[in-house]
């Protein structure tokens, strides 16, 4: 089948821009999504949330439905997309450290809090079980085998599929650990506005 790349990620770009742009006059807006409106920093962690939920989901569709893309454009996406989640992680320490010491509103605070829990819980294990589908289905063509000498004995498929699950549970205790710190983070403050709020 042809390659059906620059189809697959005008969609998906359409897709995640709708629900980040929605997400994004929900939070400056107030109201539906916060009971206050939420400040440019504060309404990145529910927009990127958002935008990376509806990128996965479009993804899995277009993958379901047999789109086909070069093995070299995914892996640029794929550097790419490592790049922007680093720098998220370093956005998500430097913002829970700034909630720490700001008097931020609750309903603000809460959203927030949230956003960040909720994207290191399930966007990094959802990338990884899109990606194995992406080329358990073929949709992406796996790479050469890394020994030449025995390529002509090689399932390229297998040989890849072992390496996401491999670079997938070396992920995994990262973001986990994360999510974690996340989690009694946001619990912490969380409690912190109740009892301030209980105290007023």
């Amino acid at each position: 089948m042809p390659d059906t790349t620059p189809g697959f990620f005008l969609i998906i770009l359409l897709v995640a821009a709708v629900a980040g742009g929605g997400t994004w006059r929900a939070a400056r807006r107030g109201g539906s999504l916060c009971s206050e409106p939420m400040t440019e920093y504060s309404a990145v962690a529910p927009v990127l949330f958002a935008f990376c939920v509806a990128e996965l989901a479009a993804l899995a569709a277009l993958i379901w439905a047999q789109f086909k893309v070069s093995y070299e454009t995914y892996h640029s996406g794929l550097i790419t997309g490592a790049a922007c989640v680093v720098a998220f992680g370093v956005f998500t320490l430097l913002r829970v450290i700034a909630l720490a010491k700001e008097d931020t509103p609750g309903s603000r605070r809460t959203v927030e809090l949230v956003s960040f829990v909720l994207f290191w819980a399930l966007v990094p294990p959802g990338w990884f079980f899109v990606e194995y589908y992406a080329f358990d289905s073929r949709s992406v063509p796996p790479p050469p085998c890394i020994v030449v000498e025995a390529a002509a004995k090689c399932d390229a498929l297998k040989e890849h599929l072992g390496k996401i699950k491999d670079y997938a549970d070396y992920a995994s205790k990262i973001w986990v650990a994360l999510a974690g710190v996340m989690s009694v983070t946001a619990a912490a403050l969380l409690t912190d506005v109740v009892k301030g709020a209980k105290g007023q």
